[in-house]
């Protein structure tokens, strides 16, 4: 065996005669990769556990290639040395390694021909879902969307998929991050971004516009939204309503303001910056409350018990007592 080493070593790798190359597969036939925002390709998301494929049969040589050396962890040493373009390994640890492969072609004069190819292949123990973030600007009755914020913890995003009118159908996908829509009649708006990363995780973010100026009638309700400043000083508030209406309000320590504004009766919207600290907070129905702290701007949590949770405890304490009885 190391009179073998000492031959692979000893192949020539400066002639391009040989072009090694390799991808890899999961067990559904699906190409495993990410492609980073400047080009590069990284073999992952692998999953512990998850059986993958080698294949090599892409590489290509003016002489026949008849050994494929695999070193799969990047340790120096060769896993598997086969004489077919096609192995399967498992990953058993999470981590980064630097697989390598050696495709060598011995008829090829005068003492035999090889190349070698590296790739960087990131092993997990479970995926991720990516996170989808747009901001949204107005020209005239047409809305840009940008979701160049947007971002996959375990790697990147690769489409972005959009419902302009919240009708439940996509109207336009890209691998690009920008999109534009134009409306043609007035109303409140739910826009829907869908992102799905590399290892075909999805998630969704929504927003609400409201869209005036045009024909048709808008469907809307008397609102409130309540702000109240929970702070230890005096805040200034910026906000945005269903990207639509902005006011900027000063609000003295543990003050509440109350603004009666007009609301879609299914979702709205409000962009809030306060202390530093900026929001994006969509609701149901047409009243809110929105408390701004030193942890951040939220929805205060409801700690007392609804209505039909305190009739299910009645229940269970009479079911208990007619038992007992």
């Amino acid at each position: 065996m190391a009179i073998m080493m000492a031959l692979v070593l000893l192949v020539p790798l400066i002639d391009a005669r040989v072009d090694a190359v390799f991808t890899i597969w999961d067990e559904n036939g699906r190409q495993i990769y990410m492609r980073t925002p400047d080009g590069k390709i990284i073999y992952g998301n692998v999953l512990v556990g998850q059986r993958i494929k080698f294949d090599a049969s892409k590489s290509n040589s003016k002489y026949p290639i008849d050994t494929y050396f695999w070193d799969f962890d990047g340790d120096g040493k060769y896993d598997k040395i086969v004489s077919t373009p096609v192995v399967y390994h498992v990953y058993n640890k999470p981590g980064t390694y630097n697989a390598k492969l050696l495709a060598k072609a011995s008829s090829a004069p005068p003492a035999g021909d090889g190349d070698v190819v590296f790739h960087k292949i990131v092993v997990v123990d479970h995926f991720i879902k990516p996170v989808g973030r747009f901001e949204i600007e107005k020209k005239n009755a047409t809305y840009l969307f940008n979701a160049s914020k947007s971002y996959d913890p375990d790697g990147y995003v690769r489409s972005y998929s959009w419902d302009f009118d919240g009708d439940g159908k996509l109207d336009f996908s890209s691998f690009e991050p920008e999109a534009e829509w134009t409306y043609g009649s007035n109303g409140y708006y739910v826009v829907k971004l869908q992102v799905m990363d590399y290892d075909m995780q999805k998630n969704e973010s929504m927003r609400v516009i409201k869209v005036d100026g045009l024909q048709g009638e808008i469907n809307e309700s008397d609102g409130k939204l309540e702000i109240i400043n929970r702070c230890d000083e005096n805040v200034e508030v910026n906000l945005t309503i269903n990207n639509w209406k902005s006011e900027r309000i000063m609000l003295a320590k543990g003050e509440k303001y109350v603004l009666d504004t007009p609301l879609s009766p299914g979702y709205n919207e409000v962009a809030l910056t306060a202390c530093g600290n900026s929001r994006v907070i969509v609701f149901e129905g047409t009243h809110a409350t929105i408390e701004i702290d030193e942890k951040g701007i939220h929805l205060p949590s409801n700690s007392s018990p609804g209505f039909g949770l305190i009739i299910l405890l009645l229940a269970i304490l009479f079911l208990i007592m007619g038992q007992k009885q």
